[in-house]
């Protein structure tokens, strides 16, 4: 029964600390910086492929490989 006792006291001590974060977390205030950016600068729509030793699948639908990667109806990004 010792180590039912130990081991609930521990799930209760994790619960409480992951309670305690949750709740500091949901009072801090938290910058919202917007990355879409940083991920996908100026390049369109991505069509999900990279044409690195085959050209662009996707070329049916409008998609161009710049750069190994297959680009769409966008501003293609400069190598």
């Amino acid at each position: 029964m010792v180590g039912v006792n130990s081991l609930r006291s521990a799930l209760y001590l994790i619960v409480l600390i992951l309670f305690v974060q949750l709740t500091y977390f949901s009072d801090a205030r938290v910058m919202d910086v917007d990355l879409s950016r940083a991920f996908l600068p100026l390049t369109g729509i991505g069509c999900g492929e990279s044409c690195v030793w085959i050209p662009c699948v996707s070329a049916a639908i409008g998609c161009s490989c710049s750069n190994k990667i297959c680009y769409r109806n966008g501003i293609i990004p400069k190598k």
